[in-house]
């Protein structure tokens, strides 16, 4: 884990770190050691590498715990759930819990700055001298560039801002014929049997839309009622 003014940011890239859960969670069911785990990386334990190493994937919010190392919610999700839009929403979580990268992200307008822009972003937000800020400058953008891409849907508090119309789509399916007409959404296994249901919903339509013709317009109803009453009081 790296640190520049107050903000702290990771040694890794997210593969990298979901690397390294995905050991804990198919070797060791989701828990592992702190000796344990510097044994299967082959690291020293007391390390400065390997201690960075842990510390980026707790920054991410991919483990927990000290001499035992639990894989979060976060972590199991990227790698054992079998919905897509389920693992690109935890990568999301995952990069909001760096909030270096959030900041920039707000302070960017959600865009990726040129390398000189960035820089001064980066120094901005840290009140960090200007020599570290170039040390650090080529690594931290590589980090940013790729959390930049998940950042985008996702608010300050890393909740989907997808609008409900677009999280209630329908996917299409070869085994199902998909109809939509304005708000109306019908949905008919591939089948014979289904064209006559839909023909049959259509034929309701048709008669409701026959109805709503000959219906008049509620203040035609209100006129027509008194005229009915004047009529019958003289």
């Amino acid at each position: 884990m790296g640190k520049i003014g107050n903000f702290q940011y990771p040694n890794l890239r997210l593969n990298q770190a979901i690397g390294i859960i995905d050991i804990i969670v198919h070797n060791y069911k989701g828990e592992i050691s702190l000796d344990g785990l510097s044994q299967e990386l082959k690291m020293k334990k007391t390390g400065g590498g390997f201690i960075s190493k842990v510390s980026s994937l707790k920054l991410y919010g991919l483990i927990t715990g000290k001499s035992k190392l639990t894989v979060t919610d976060i972590g199991k999700t990227i790698l054992l759930s079998p919905v897509p839009d389920e693992i690109e929403k935890a990568k999301s979580k995952a990069y909001s819990n760096i909030q270096l990268f959030k900041k920039i992200f707000q302070k960017s307008s959600g865009k990726i700055p040129e390398k000189d822009r960035f820089q001064i972003i980066l120094r901005d937000l840290t009140e960090t001298d200007l020599m570290e800020v170039k040390a650090k400058t080529g690594k931290i953008l590589k980090l940013y560039e790729e959390a930049a891409k998940y950042l985008k849907g996702t608010n300050e508090q890393g909740i989907s801002e997808k609008p409900m119309s677009a999280l209630r789509t329908e996917i299409p399916s070869e085994e199902f014929i998909d109809a939509r007409v304005g708000d109306v959404y019908v949905k008919f296994p591939r089948k014979e049997q289904s064209i006559s249901i839909a023909r049959k919903l259509i034929d309701m339509m048709e008669e409701q839309l026959e109805f709503k013709k000959k219906t008049p317009p509620k203040e035609e109803k209100t006129e027509s009622v008194r005229k009915a009453l004047k009529e019958e009081m003289g």
